[in-house]
Parts: structure tokens; sequence; C-alpha cells
């Protein structure tokens, strides 16, 4: 598919821009319930920091939402939303709409936030997160980290406190189970029937994971360390970011 453009959306978005919106969007993803998804989280893709949308043949195939926060001083970015067109469906288009949100948020607030967050019920979903960690010679700390590493990079040491600070912002009649990155019915009012078949990815051991952990209405909190300077130039380079 040609001609991909973007239109980018800060503060607030008019009510009859986001019923646009959707019912373009919905109409190019047969595969999922997004009429549903929009009804109930209305509120926040009218009222959030960033949306980012991606446009092409003059229809909606894409869109970004993010918030900014601060959790003990430190400031996140949190990806509330992310969906591609059944067209377009693939990494390469997921990524290209991160980069454009994540460039919006550096334009906006001139720096990387400190913790890079995202919700999430799809094994893709955590292997896009994942690429952004990863570094020619090094990596980012990633939480969780499904498939052990030699040499991880450490998160600091008051990084549990971030994670329930985070989920705690995020979700806070959850609860939050550490070891696992799990947000015991982090999902709320949207649940696993949202996607029709349960998600999964190319590796087995995150499907596996996922399928072990994560009831219908969980979602695994997912989490990149951008603390260090070392640690944001890694994630800053895969998002395209000078």
């Amino acid at each position: 598919m040609n001609n991909i453009s973007y239109d980018y959306y800060t503060s607030s978005i008019d009510p009859c821009v986001r019923s646009r919106i959707q019912e373009e969007l919905s109409g190019n993803m047969e595969s999922c319930n997004l009429d549903d998804y929009f009804n109930k989280k209305s509120h926040r893709i009218i009222s959030s920091d960033i949306t980012v949308v991606m446009r092409s043949e003059n229809s909606v195939h894409g869109i970004i939402i993010i918030s900014k926060g601060v959790v003990i001083n430190k400031v996140y970015a949190y990806i509330e939303t992310l969906f591609v067109s059944d067209q377009l469906s693939g990494r390469r288009a997921s990524l290209d709409l991160v980069k454009n949100g994540f460039k919006k948020f550096y334009e906006l607030y001139g720096r990387m936030p400190d913790y890079f967050v995202m919700k999430t019920y799809h094994p893709v979903t955590y292997l896009m997160i994942k690429f952004f960690s990863l570094g020619k010679s090094g990596r980012a700390p990633l939480y969780p980290e499904i498939e052990p590493i030699p040499d991880k990079p450490d998160f600091e040491d008051n990084f549990k406190d971030i994670a329930f600070g985070i989920s705690t912002i995020l979700n806070p009649d959850c609860n939050f189970d550490f070891s696992s990155g799990v947000i015991k019915k982090g999902g709320g009012d949207i649940d696993s029937s949202f996607w029709g078949e349960r998600p999964l990815c190319s590796n087995k051991n995150v499907n596996n994971y996922f399928y072990n952990e994560l009831g219908r209405t969980d979602r695994l909190l997912c989490i990149i360390s951008c603390v260090k300077k070392i640690h944001s130039d890694i994630v800053k380079n895969n998002l395209g970011i000078k």
C-alpha cells in the first residue's frame, strides 16, 4: 500500500474527528471488534497527550496513542493504543507508527522518557517492544525478560517500586505480579474476545509465556528503561530520533 501519511494530534481530538477515525479504521480492521474498543475507551482517545493517525489512500489504517506520566520523579511514556489495519498488518507498519509517535513526544517535550511503557495481551507486541531495546553492541533493560540472556543490563535499584507505581497508576484496582509482569484483569472491559482467536507470534517461548501466565482479561506490563544515557541512546537510535 502506497502514499502513507500521518496526522498528528496533541492534547485533544474533536469528537467528530474521533468518530471519523473510528469509522474508517474499524472498516479496515474487520478481524477485531474495534468499535467496542473505541466506545469503551472514547474518553482516553479524545484526551490523550499524543495521537498519531496513519493514512493511506484517503482512509485511516493505523493509530497510536501515547500518554506522558510521572512516577517517583521519573517520566514515562505509555502507549495506550496501537492498531494497524488488516491490509497493513505486520511489523513494519507498527514500528513506523511507534517511531512517529515518539518523534512527536521528543519534539513536544525535548527529551526521551525515562521509561517506555506498554500493556499487552499480544505476543507480537512484546517482540516489537523488545526490538526497541536492542542495540548493535548492547541493550537497554527490558522488563519482563521472557528469554533469559547473558550479560543482562541491570535496572535501577528502585525499579520494582517504579513498576508497581506505574501499574497502580494504569490500573489502580488491579493486582500486579512483579515476578511475571502480569497485571491481573489489566485489560478492564476489553477481554481476549477482542482478537477473536488468541494471538500468537513466531517465537514459541514467548507464546508459551503468554499462554501460561495471562488470563483473558490480564495484561503484561512491558517496560524499557531509558534512565541511563547509554540505554536512552539505544532506544533513540531504534526510534530514528536524532
